[in-house]
């Protein structure tokens, strides 16, 4: 089965009213994480309306276990992320969309009309990262 998930960083979106972002590590012991330790654990951020709580807006698929994570205020389409082994990665959702908008078209929209414009039947956009390992922060 899935390792167990905890939340182990959140936020307020900067820029669209009422939406949250939080990262979800591996709830992992020792033992158990050396026993994986040669394979890519996915964890995830993930965006959720305060206006439509059935249903997270998006997912950033993050390879590795993430630490941390912070969306840019002036341009909230950055998005960067620590992860446990100390690398650095970055989405950029400036040329993403969601069912051919914005991907923060729709949340925008949902905000006007009380989050009724999302089926929660759909599946969550999920987005992978541009560029991995920008930066190799050393543990020394």
């Amino acid at each position: 089965g899935m390792p167990a998930r905890r939340i182990c960083d959140i936020s307020w979106h900067p820029t669209v009213k009422g939406m949250i972002a939080f990262a979800c590590g591996c709830n992992l012991d020792i033992d158990k994480r050396l026993e994986l330790s040669g394979k890519v654990m996915w964890t995830s951020i993930i965006m959720w309306s305060l206006s439509n709580l059935l249903a997270p807006r998006l997912r950033l698929a993050v390879p590795g276990d993430v630490v941390c994570f912070k969306i840019n205020k002036d341009n909230p389409y950055l998005i960067v992320a620590g992860l446990r082994t100390g690398q650095v990665i970055m989405w950029d959702l400036s040329d993403k969309n969601i069912n051919g908008e914005d991907v923060y078209a729709n949340m925008k929209a949902a905000e006007d009309t009380g989050g009724s414009s999302v089926d929660s039947k759909t599946s969550t956009p999920s987005f992978s990262c541009k560029a991995t390992s920008v930066l190799q922060v050393s543990h020394s």
